[in-house]
Order: structure tokens, then sequence, then C-alpha cells
């Protein structure tokens, strides 16, 4: 599950399926995109923070039993639990959620739920 908790993304959810991906930028055509977040698109357009989102800015996806990778797909960063990645593989959710930054405050929390 990848919810989110601070800036547009707030309370928006998304189930990562098994097996499947997920994209997260602000163009329309991300599983998960911002511009479905705002409740107006026109005052957004404008917004610097938003602009720091890549239009396709990460990807998190299946990669095996247990495991869970995030990678960044922008020019401006995606960090995970504090630290910018590439590409990371997340082996632990089922213990401890992982926190995914993007822009300047756009938050998620990547958490394991059954």
């Amino acid at each position: 599950m990848l919810r989110g908790v601070a800036g547009i993304v707030t309370r928006h959810e998304a189930v990562l399926p098994p097996g499947g991906e997920l994209i997260v930028g602000r163009s329309r055509s991300c599983g998960f995109s911002l511009r479905r977040c705002l409740p107006g698109e026109d005052a957004t357009l404008a917004d610097r923070e938003f602009l720091r989102v890549s239009r396709q800015h990460f990807r998190v996806a299946w990669s095996g039993p247990g495991l869970v990778e995030v990678e960044d797909l922008s020019r401006n960063g995606t960090f995970v639990d504090g630290r910018r990645v590439d590409r990371v593989q997340l082996r632990n959710l089922q213990v401890k959620s992982a926190e995914i930054h993007m822009g300047g405050r756009d938050r998620f929390v990547l958490e394991w739920r059954d």
C-alpha cells in the first residue's frame, strides 16, 4: 500500500498488486497521478512545488517474494527513508514501513497490508 502523508497526496492511497508495479508522478497516465489528488487543477499548474514533481517521478514494483523495488525516474530525485536513491530493494515492509519523499513536500508511506 502506498499512502500519501504530506503535500498534495495527503490521504490518497494506491494498492500495489502482487507482481505489479505503480508509476507515481504528475502525468495523468501514471497509476498514481498527483493531478487526480487536486481539488482544482488550474491553481496547481503554476505552483512551483507541483512542478518539482516529474511527469513520471518514481516506480514501485514487486521484484520477488517479500521484495519491493523503488526506482527514481526523475531529475529532482526520490528519497527513501531520507536517502536519495536511484534504485533500492526494500525487504522488510512487513516489519517496518518505508517513507518515500519527492518534490518539495509530497511524502508517502509504503507499507505492507494483508
